[in-house]
């Protein structure tokens, strides 16, 4: 305690013996330094503040920017997605690409087979005309026919064995035709020998002869069998044995009678530019009138490879149809030294023989068209298609 007491009466008379200071500063000036002082520790304080903050902000400001990034490429990433196709969707482009590249080249095959056709049938010159139509002696021929490729009508094929003593036998027509070229297909008739006995032909049928029981190949097989052996007045086929296909058909007792192909709309089958041009015996039975046939003429078919026989342009007049002569004026503009107007008398003559005429007289502002001489009536009982061996 004692030692207390002497520190601080010590310190007392130290502080006595220090010089006085006056501070002459007004009461005013002391309250501004007094306040300006407050006003910077506050300044110093906001400052330390502020400086706080800068990282925090700084922080969020990359936290924002990344997710702003990520945001970006997210709907970049979904837009590519649905911009580009999925690999379904790569799947149809391609087939679609396929598919109209195949339009395009088969396009452009119907565009070679049109100019093929165009080429040949402006042919002028006559050793280079070809003709379908002869005059033969019909116990020097064979008839047969081929379906069309689809089966839609049937092409008459007569096979000349003026030189040849080997008979003809239905499985070498290979030799004879290429059957895939011309689009032709037989509807079964390899299968069957046919013997003529007067007005009845025999028919043995293999055991492999099939056909679909349908109404569309009755049909076929009735207009193929007519006109086969209409030419040579076959009234009668008689079969040896049945199938599945021939109890379908129009039989009495085994056998199947002929009524007569009827009348034929003839037009001109072409399978592709490579094929030879066939006539084709079109819509068998359904016009009564040569003018309603002439006309039905003029109509392609070029989904069945059928092309018109008569100029869409042409103006048809009959002058006469009766006492077993066909005589027409046909003005066309497409008509004359060539081979489309070959196939156009050609057609006719066939078309007229089917409806019972024997001539046809032609008036087309021509007097001779290849062989043919139009001053005077052409005779309409020829051989179609035919093929010499």
């Amino acid at each position: 305690m004692n030692k207390d007491k002497d520190y601080e009466t010590r310190l007392k008379e130290q502080l006595r013996s220090m010089p006085k200071i006056k501070d002459e500063r007004t009461k005013e000036e002391i309250y501004r330094q007094i306040q300006l002082q407050m006003i910077e520790k506050e300044e110093a304080k906001q400052r330390k503040k502020r400086w706080f903050w800068i990282p925090a902000i700084s922080a969020v400001t990359c936290a924002l920017l990344v997710f702003i990034v990520f945001l970006s490429q997210d709907r970049l990433t979904q837009f590519e997605q649905s911009s580009s196709p999925s690999a379904s969707d790569e799947a149809q482009i391609r087939f679609e690409s396929q598919e109209n590249s195949i339009e395009s080249r088969d396009s452009e095959e119907s565009g070679q087979m049109e100019e093929a056709s165009e080429e040949s049938d402006n042919t002028t010159e006559d050793s280079v005309l070809q003709y379908q139509l002869e005059i033969l002696p019909k116990e020097k021929i064979k008839k047969l026919g081929l379906l069309t490729t689809p089966p839609q009508y049937v092409v008459p094929i007569t096979i000349s064995e003026q030189k040849i003593k080997e008979p003809f036998s239905f499985n070498k027509l290979g030799d004879e035709i290429d059957l895939a070229v011309n689009g032709l297909q037989d509807i079964g008739l390899k299968h069957m020998t046919f013997t003529k006995k007067e007005q009845i032909v025999v028919a043995s049928v293999q055991h492999d002869f099939t056909i679909e029981p349908d109404t569309a190949s009755q049909q076929l097989f009735d207009q193929l069998m007519n006109l086969i052996f209409q030419p040579f007045r076959v009234k009668q086929i008689q079969f040896d044995q049945t199938n599945d296909f021939i109890d379908q058909i129009n039989m009495v007792d085994n056998t199947y009678i002929l009524k007569g192909s009827g009348t034929v709309v003839y037009k001109q089958y072409r399978y592709n530019a490579q094929a030879s041009g066939w006539l084709v015996a079109t819509k068998v039975a359904q016009f009564d009138s040569i003018e309603k046939a002439l006309n039905e003429m003029k109509k392609a078919e070029p989904q069945y490879h059928v092309k018109s026989t008569i100029p869409n342009d042409a103006e048809i007049k009959v002058k006469q149809a009766e006492d077993d002569t066909l005589e027409l004026q046909i003005v066309s503009a497409k008509t004359g030294q060539n081979q489309k107007t070959v196939n156009m008398i050609e057609a006719i003559i066939a078309t007229a023989y089917s409806f019972g005429f024997q001539t046809v007289q032609f008036d087309i502002g021509y007097e001779q068209v290849g062989k043919y001489d139009l001053t005077k009536p052409v005779q309409t009982d020829q051989q179609i298609n035919v093929i010499y061996r």
